[in-house]
C-alpha cells in the first residue's frame, strides 16, 4: 500500500524535528485525525459528504482506523503513540469511546486527555475528533 492509499481518510501528518532519545534518533509525529468523516469534502459543506454513523462507538471505530492509517503512513504503529486529546460532543458517551479505544490500543496506555466541546466544526453530527502525538524510531 502506498502512502496516498494509506492516507485516505486522514487529515494530515506533520513531521517534527528529529529528537535525540537515548542514543538513537527518533521522529516526533503529530497526527491530527479525527474525524469519522471524509477528509476531502466540499466547501461549503454538503450534507451528502457526511454520511456519519449515529453512535459514538461506530464513529470511534472510524476515527481509530484513521489514526492507525496515519501512524502507518508515517512509519509508526499504535505502540508509538505517546499522547492524545479526544474531543467529544457528549461526555456521557465517553464509555463507548473508551471501549473502542482500549480494544484498539491493547495494553498500550498513552497519556490521554478528554475534552467535552459543544460542537465540532467538521459537521453537526460528528461526535469525536482526536489529536494525537507519536514518537517513533527512524529505521
Amino acid at each position: 500500500m502506498g502512502v496516498d492509499d494509506a492516507l485516505q481518510g486522514v487529515t494530515h501528518v506533520v513531521r517534527g524535528e528529529d529528537l535525540f532519545w537515548s542514543t538513537s534518533v527518533h521522529r516526533l509525529i503529530q497526527a491530527l485525525l479525527g474525524l469519522p468523516a471524509p477528509v476531502y469534502h466540499h466547501h461549503p459543506h454538503r450534507e451528502e459528504d457526511f454520511d456519519l454513523p449515529d453512535s459514538m462507538a461506530e464513529q470511534a471505530r472510524l476515527a481509530m482506523a484513521n489514526l492507525v492509517k496515519t501512524l502507518e503512513a508515517a512509519g509508526c504503529g499504535i505502540a508509538d503513540l505517546v499522547s492524545a486529546t479526544r474531543y467529544l460532543t457528549d461526555v456521557r458517551e465517553q464509555d463507548d469511546l473508551n471501549r473502542v479505544w482500549a480494544r484498539a490500543l491493547g495494553g498500550h496506555l498513552p497519556a490521554t486527555t478528554t475534552v467535552e466541546v459543544s460542537r465540532l466544526a467538521t459537521h453537526a453530527r460528528c461526535k469525536l475528533e482526536i489529536s494525537a502525538v507519536a514518537v517513533c524510531a527512524d529505521a
